[in-house]
């Protein structure tokens, strides 16, 4: 057990980089606290690592990214490459021209009963395949074995995305609730909203390149 507030003070990167670094293959819990954490940068989720929170109405995490792109695009996402390289193990995994070559995410890992707030993003975010931009989403989950249990997400930041970005297999996502609070402008660029760009608004689950995943017992609000 790793408890963010005890052992570090609250810093939850510092916590998960922790766990990246214990040796062995066995289950690390990284384990929040009954409050709430704000962050101004996206974290990475190692494989075999659950985060865990007090419930969705005790614990939060509360992402301010600011505007500008950066290399991740995401608040959470799996361990591994940082988009826009795919993971080696997703279905559609092969090299399309142009496209980078695939690498290694993170395996088996848990987001556990939380609040996860995204207060402000860049509106625009890598792709996998220089495309334009599909949004900053709340998280971006790859690999595979993964769970995304008992969350409470809800998007603020103007150009709102995904909620949940799902690329993998052999998951569940069950007992959520998504909400898109803010409104989608015309964004950084023109065009952003024409049929002629990747930006995706307003949707906040999509599912692409995965396999054998179940989805239940979830709520959406926009």
């Amino acid at each position: 057990l790793l408890d963010v507030d005890a052992a570090f003070g609250g810093d939850v990167p510092a916590a998960l980089s922790r766990a990246v670094a214990l040796p062995g293959a066995a289950w690390k819990r990284v384990q929040l606290g009954a409050r709430r954490y704000d962050l101004n940068e996206s974290v990475r989720l190692p494989g075999r690592t659950a985060l865990v929170g007090h419930g969705a109405n005790r614990t939060t995490l509360a992402f301010s990214l600011g505007s500008q792109p950066t290399a991740w695009d995401a608040a959470i996402t799996s361990d591994g490459p940082a988009p826009p390289t795919l993971c080696s193990d997703s279905p559609s995994s092969t090299t399309r021209p142009g496209q980078p070559s695939p690498g290694a995410c993170a395996d088996e890992w848990r987001l556990v009963n939380f609040s996860l707030l995204v207060l402000s993003a860049p509106a625009d975010a890598p792709t996998a395949w220089g495309a334009d931009s599909f949004g900053t989403k709340a998280v971006h989950a790859r690999g595979s074995g993964f769970a995304i249990l008992g969350l409470e997400i809800e998007l603020r930041q103007a150009n709102a995305s995904n909620a949940l970005f799902i690329e993998g297999r052999n998951f569940e996502i069950a007992h959520n609730t998504l909400r898109q609070k803010s409104l989608c402008f015309w964004g950084q660029r023109q065009g952003m909203h024409s049929d002629q760009t990747d930006f995706v608004d307003s949707v906040l689950l999509q599912v692409h390149n995965s396999a054998r995943g179940w989805v239940h017992n979830n709520t959406l609000e926009w």
